[in-house]
This record gives C-alpha cells, structure tokens and sequence, in this order.
C-alpha cells in the first residue's frame, strides 16, 4: 500500500514539470511558435493563473470588445507565438489565452508580454523600458504607428448602481460601463487627445490644413463612435504632412 501510495505522489509530482517544459525545446521556425501545432500545452505562455470568472451576473463584458476569443499572435519574452486565442480583460487589464481544446483561461504573465494582436486589433504592453511619459503602465491599443503614433486606452469600470432587472430576478444591477482613451505620443511623450479640436491645438504650425482635412473628408460629421477612424485619419494626416 505504501508503495503505491508512493508512486501516485511521484506521477503527480511529475506532472507538472511535463506541462511546463521549456519552450525552447519546442520546434522552431523562423522565429514563430505555432503551439498548436508545435508544442501546445507545454508553451511557457501557459504559466500563469487560471482566469476565475466574476461569481455573480453582469451586464456588459469585463473584455475590451466581447467576450469572444479571436485567434491571434503574441510576443512572450522575446519570443513569438500565432495562432493563439486571445482576449484582453479591459477591467483588470489582463490579457487571457484560452487553452487548446479545453475551457480553462489563463491569465498571461503581464511581465514578459512585449505585443499582441487579434480581431484585427493591435495592442503594446507599455511597462519597463517601454514606458512611456504620461500615460500608466498597461495595455495598449496602437491605432497608428509612424514618426508619431496614436493609443487607445479601453477601461471597463465596474458600476455596482441600483435599479431592477426584471429578467434577472435582481434589484441590484451590477455592470460594466466602457470608457475610451486617447493618446499622441511623440519622442517618448504621451498627450491626451479629447476631442478633434486637441490636434489643432497641439500642431499649431498646421491648424488650418487640419481643419481643412478634416472638413474635407467629411470627419466632423461622425460621433463618438467612430473617433477610432476620425482619430487615426487625422494623425497619419498629420504625420504625413
């Protein structure tokens, strides 16, 4: 009986260790690590805590854009992984990988993320020797990249106001307000940008060329809801001019 006792310790004692096996003995190619294929499960990327979801109800998405996990590539301590499926945890500024053909999440270790990328959006971790001058530490959203470049901060903020959810059977009604940040960084400098007006106040030198720009191409007749698009078509104008 001890014996045996003594050799299931040893299997579970040895389990770990054969999950997280060093990624560099994974096959390499080109630099890229597709752990679907290569190495799965055994990628360091799968080091971090298992997600632990909010125990009650909410209304929204603690997720910059749904709570759907697109396939993606992510930079992990110099290394590059693709086909992985990402989503980043606005509230908590995380960024979750789901686990192949399981249900578990893992949070990624934030310390040795450099960038990733899925659905089509672009995302820096700004930490360390990335940081950059007034804005915090975090994850960050790469609108447009050129001499000057454009972020975007998405927060979800918990609101806990009171009310009825009549489908929910509550009175209490918890949820996840989404809020958006705008930033030029120039020669390691952030700026906040509000509003269209804020790149005519910082680019001076080129106010009347914006506006016309910006007139011109019909930008001053779109919302909020497109002030990605606005935002970006107006510094790359700048940019480029």
């Amino acid at each position: 009986m001890k014996y045996i006792l003594l050799s299931l310790w040893a299997l579970l004692l040895s389990a770990p260790a054969c999950l997280l096996k060093a990624q560099d003995d994974a096959p390499k190619v080109g630099g890229n690590y597709d752990y679907v294929s290569d190495v799965k499960i055994d990628a360091v990327i799968f080091r971090g805590p298992v997600y632990v979801k909010y125990p009650y109800t909410l209304r929204g998405t603690p997720y910059a854009y749904s709570n759907d996990f697109k396939e993606g590539r992510l930079r992990y301590n110099s290394k590059e992984y693709k086909s992985v499926m990402l989503n980043l945890d606005a509230s908590r500024d995380e960024l979750h990988l789901k686990v192949h053909e399981t249900q578990l999440t893992i949070v990624v270790d934030k310390e040795y993320v450099s960038d990733f990328s899925y659905g089509g959006h672009n995302f820096i971790n700004v930490a360390g020797d990335r940081s950059i001058a007034g804005i915090e530490e975090g994850y960050y959203e790469v609108l447009y990249k050129g001499d000057v470049t454009l972020l975007k901060k998405t927060l979800q903020k918990f609101s806990n106001s009171s009310g009825v959810d009549v489908a929910a059977g509550a009175t209490s009604l918890k949820q996840f307000v989404t809020r958006h940040y705008y930033y030029m960084v120039t020669d390691g400098v952030a700026i906040q940008v509000k509003k269209r007006g804020d790149f005519m106040k910082n680019y001076k030198e080129k106010r009347n060329a914006i506006k016309q720009f910006i007139k011109s191409n019909g930008l001053n007749l779109l919302g909020k809801e497109s002030e990605d698009m606005v935002f970006s078509r107006i510094m790359e104008f700048i940019d480029k001019n």
